[in-house]
């Protein structure tokens, strides 16, 4: 692993039987060579808050089963998974697995590329009322979008930052910020990816 490599980390979410992938992308900015690669970076996205985050916005019936952390680029390395088995602290109904709260995540430089789109399922059915979340799960939404917007590091020090990923171009654009939407996104085909 090395500064400008980048990752892929797959957030699996099981709702019943159901589960689906959200996968984000990040870079490493630092030129502190970890012992562990994943291990490093898994440790500094648990450091960022965003499980806890995760948790409080999500039904109780939302379980963040694992993550799912492989180096995609400059080469494609070998998949790794950690199973926080985290369990949303809401106490309600959940919408469907393929309906979920809509992220929309805007690169610096602002270009078609930089660009990315990002569904959580998990939402609780009490914060939604005509396809849309109400002020309660916005604001939660909010609250979850916080931690990507900023660089995040292990205690080894190592740092990361969010980001979008074109696979066309090979270009990784940093993190402006994200955008959380009040109205609900259905996921067309959403695959089930087993944490393993």
């Amino acid at each position: 692993m090395a500064q400008d490599d980048v990752f892929s980390a797959a957030f699996v979410t099981r709702i019943g039987t159901t589960q689906g992938a959200t996968v984000l992308h990040l870079q490493q900015t630092s030129a502190n060579q970890p012992t562990d690669q994943l291990g490093d970076l898994y440790e500094a996205i648990e450091q960022s808050g965003v499980f806890s985050d995760w948790a409080a916005r999500s039904s109780d019936q939302a379980v963040l089963d694992c993550i799912k952390l492989q180096r995609i680029y400059p080469t494609r390395g070998e998949a790794f998974y950690y199973a926080p088995a985290i369990v949303g602290t809401r106490v309600s109904q959940s919408m469907p697995a393929q309906v979920g709260a809509l992220h929309n995540w805007q690169a610096d430089p602002y270009t078609r590329s930089s660009k990315g789109k990002h569904v959580w399922p998990g939402v609780p059915e009490e914060f939604t009322k005509w396809g849309r979340l109400n002020t309660t799960a916005f604001t939660l939404e909010t609250a979850f979008a916080g931690p990507f917007e900023d660089p995040i590091a292990s205690l080894a020090p190592t740092d990361y930052e969010y980001g979008v990923w074109s696979s066309k171009l090979d270009t990784f654009y940093g993190l402006g910020f994200v955008v959380p939407r009040s109205v609900l996104y259905q996921i067309r085909n959403r695959r089930g990816r087993p944490c393993i």
